[in-house]
């Protein structure tokens, strides 16, 4: 069906008709016609690669190491010994301000400029953590290191206490802030089963600065002779030049130009589980530091030498070193993030206390140890905890600084529905999995995906949703840009709902929201019926009989949403109600989801039309599938005797698809006179048309699918848009899969027996403009040469054409209902 070429070359594909029984009913043939598919597409210049192509690797999984992930692991721990390493070696500033610069001042008074500095890196961590969501961490690493080298800079020129505290309180603190939230939560973008260990890496860093910096003024000041000034200004070069290293190291997993969706700061506030871990971390950070800062005016009030004070800060940051690893290895082990940080919150406050019973300075030391193993493990824990919370990867330095913790709302819904599955953990691969089929460009990520098993799942789920004031969209089989929702609402995902029941006594089949298109075309076959079908195996049926639902065999049974007589409908009055849809109850509801292409509501169950197999004129239902292969350059040369087909009424042919009529001479012999450079064709069963076509059907990699009802086709105007083609790909050579397709009914469409709000059993020819392959930044130009082709083909008189686009429901509403005359008529 595909071919590869090794040059510049381009496909034509007309249906292919072998043959016909010379014996079938000719009464039956009259209720014929005639589809012809005309479809060009261009291969790549060098590889040849064909149109299935790869979808875009988003990294919805973990690497969990690698160059990439490793070198962010240790930009991070870079950026932790630069900042908040300096902060950890605090007490050493503290002792020093206290008997060298600021004499005068009191110790709580000095206090406030330590104090200050906690406070900033985790208050300005809120304002970092989304804008490294947004633009990336380098932009926030490189505004957070020109602030804390600035302070540290005009520190090493202040005199007065205010001075100390604008300069090495507020405005490091503002630098340490910036640097902190970004450098942590992106590993949690790299890394899943190793976590512990690679956040254990990254806060460790701290501790490897509460080491270094501590050291390094103790010998610059109390051995070198060094002023207090030039030795802040040598700490602040060191720290420029690790900062800049850090920036260069640290990678973004994900592209900036990911669609960005407002935080969800209601949520957040207003979910009593998020502020109870908020406020237990709160009050952890409360405390927690007190040590840090006074570990050294303490040893030294106990006996010990001002070098040997200095060293006390650096013991307590070793201990802390090694607890960062140790606990996130034990927590990647199997103990979890969880258990892990109850733990250690316990440990630590029994070794806090222990600080009472330390009055020797063998004591001071083995303390120091001790609480900075296990308060450095317990600071490493908390981030991967707050990361497995974040409902997407790419929010996530967001909730590093908010802690949302929404689990209990997902507990309340599985109390509820306890046969649903809930996927809503960002850093499980189910999760990302069920979100692969969308592509780079329409790809959101949904708080949560919702998978029912049955209508009571459905009906109980979305009243669960409606009094949680939560928005929701449905989905089903391949998928559209309208039904997924970004971080503030849900996807009621059907997939998990299925069965097929057929009556075949009544020519009907009833079908359940997550019914596919081979699925039920499978079942209708063993009862010789088949109905209204596209051409891809995983659509799903429901949403493609409430969306008009164009087949091949439009001419014999009607489009797609002729064939409802009923529906199941879950609408949202009263809080969600379950409706039966009849012709006798709720007649305007089925009205509406025969023909207004829109949903009305969560469709449980839909019972269609069935028809005969014999209808098709071959036992079985046997078609035709095939294709004819020619070079781009004969366009030309190929539109007008396409269009002589088209007009040929012996046969219905769309897609790959053809079901023939009475004659059994090849049909198409005018195309093998044209010598392609490949010619197919095979029998197949109806159910089975599509097979051959699943590779082409996956949607992770398609940006656009556009159709353009036509009252007739022009061979030179589709010869223009072959051109405008050309010059697309020339301008967007990512776009250079993007294809063609027209298919001509010889006569109108079976008229159904009451005119629908669609009314499109007139319209004669369908373009079908494919754009595949685009990146994000070119997505916009590209989609303008789509519209050129379309309005090429529209010509001058829009009152006979309508447009249908699968990416988007913003153009024009006249344009889907055939021109303003007649939408108004209808509205009437």
């Amino acid at each position: 069906m595909l071919s590869i070429f090794p040059q510049s070359k381009a496909l034509f594909r007309g249906d292919i008709d072998m043959s016909a029984d010379s014996e079938t009913d000719t009464k039956a043939q009259k209720g014929r016609a005639n589809h012809s598919h005309i479809e060009f597409a261009q291969k790549d210049e060098e590889t040849g690669g064909s149109l299935e192509g790869a979808p875009t690797d988003r990294g919805e999984s973990f690497p969990d190491g690698g160059f990439q992930a490793w070198r962010t692991a240790l930009g991070g721990f870079l950026s932790f010994v630069a900042s908040i390493g300096f902060l950890s070696g605090g007490s050493v500033f503290q002792s020093y301000f206290k008997t060298t610069v600021l004499p005068g001042s009191s110790t709580s008074d000095i206090a406030w400029i330590g104090s200050v500095q906690v406070w900033g890196c985790y208050f300005f961590g809120i304002w970092s953590g989304a804008l490294s969501d947004k633009h990336g961490p380098a932009l926030p690493l490189a505004v957070g290191t020109f602030f804390m080298v600035l302070g540290n800079m005009m520190s090493s020129v202040s005199t007065k206490f205010y001075q100390f505290l604008l300069s090495q309180g507020f405005c490091v603190a503002l630098g340490m802030g910036f640097i902190f939230t970004p450098a942590l939560a992106i590993q949690s973008q790299w890394f899943l089963k190793r976590r512990g260990f690679a956040v254990g890496f990254v806060m460790s860093g701290q501790m490897a600065g509460g080491i270094i910096w501590p050291v390094l003024a103790n010998r610059l000041l109390n051995f070198e002779g060094m002023s207090y000034g030039w030795t802040l200004r040598i700490i602040g070069f060191m720290q420029l030049g690790i900062m800049v290293a850090a920036i260069l190291l640290v990678q973004r997993r994900f592209p900036c130009a990911m669609e960005q969706r407002p935080m969800p700061l209601k949520q957040y506030f207003t979910d009593r589980s998020t502020m109870l871990l908020t406020f237990a971390i709160f009050l952890m950070n409360l405390g927690i530091y007190v040590p840090w800062f006074y570990i050294t005016p303490y040893a030294i009030q106990r006996g010990a030498s001002a070098s040997l004070g200095f060293y006390d800060a650096a013991i307590l940051n070793a201990g802390a070193f090694f607890g960062c690893y140790a606990l996130g290895m034990i927590a990647d082990s199997g103990l979890g993030f969880f258990n892990s940080v109850i733990v250690a919150t316990f440990v630590c406050a029994v070794i806090s206390f222990a600080w009472i019973g330390s009055h020797g300075i063998p004591g001071v030391v083995v303390w120091a140890v001790a609480y900075g193993m296990i308060s450095g493990a317990l600071q490493a824990i908390f981030s991967p905890c707050v990361s497995m919370l974040a409902p997407t990867t790419d929010v996530i330095g967001f909730w590093n600084d908010r802690s949302n913790y929404r689990r209990g709302r997902w507990d309340r819904l599985r109390t509820i529905t306890p046969d649903c599955e809930i996927l809503h953990d960002p850093q499980d691969p189910q999760f990302h999995e069920r979100l692969s089929c969308w592509t780079d460009i329409d790809r959101k990520t949904p708080t949560a995906s919702i998978l029912p098993r049955s209508e009571h799942d459905c009906l109980k789920t979305v009243k669960w949703a409606l009094q949680s004031s939560i928005p929701l969209v449905t989905t089903c089989g391949d998928h559209s840009t309208w039904s997924t929702t970004g971080v503030e609402g849900i996807i009621i995902d059907l997939s998990g709902y299925v069965d097929v029941r057929v009556d075949a006594e009544r020519k009907a089949a009833t079908l359940v929201g997550g019914d596919l298109s081979k699925q039920v075309g499978m079942r209708l076959a063993e009862a010789g019926l088949f109905t209204a079908f596209g051409n891809d195996n995983m659509v799903g049926v429901n949403p493609y009989f409430l969306g008009r639902g164009a087949s091949i065999i439009s001419s014999i049974t009607g489009v797609g949403s002729d064939q409802i007589v009923s529906a199941r409908v879950i609408t949202a009055q009263d809080g969600g109600k379950l409706a039966e849809v009849t012709e006798k109850e709720h007649s305007d509801l089925l009205w509406a989801l025969q023909g207004a292409w829109q949903f009305f509501g969560l469709v449980t169950q839909l019972t269609i039309r069935a028809h005969r197999i014999s209808q098709l004129l071959k036992q079985q239902g046997l078609i035709w599938t095939g294709a004819f292969i020619f070079l781009l350059e004969r366009a030309t040369e190929i539109a007008p005797v396409m269009k002589r087909l088209m007009a040929d009424s012996q046969r219905a042919t769309a897609g790959l698809n053809s079901i023939p009529g009475h004659r059994r001479a090849v049909p198409f012999q005018v195309l093998y006179d044209l010598h392609p450079l490949v010619a197919t064709g095979d029998e197949a069963p109806i159910q089975h048309a599509s097979d051959a076509r699943e590779a082409l059907c996956g949607k992770g990699d398609l940006k656009q699918f556009g159709v353009v009802g036509l009252h007739g086709f022009d061979a030179e105007g589709f010869v223009r848009t072959i051109d405008t083609w050309k010059q697309m790909v020339h301008d967007c050579p990512d776009a250079i899969n993007t294809g063609f397709n027209v298919q001509r009914d010889a006569r109108a469409v079976k008229t159904p027996e009451v005119e629908l709000a669609m009314s499109l059993y007139d319209i004669p020819y369908w373009q079908n403009n494919l754009i595949w392959h685009t990146e994000e930044w070119n997505h916009r130009k590209v989609e303008a040469y789509n519209n050129e082709c379309i309005s090429i083909m529209r010509g001058d008189d829009q009152s006979h054409s309508v447009d249908f686009q699968n990416g988007t429901r913003v153009g024009p509403i006249e344009r889907r209902y055939r021109g303003q005359a007649h939408l108004e008529k209808r509205l009437d």
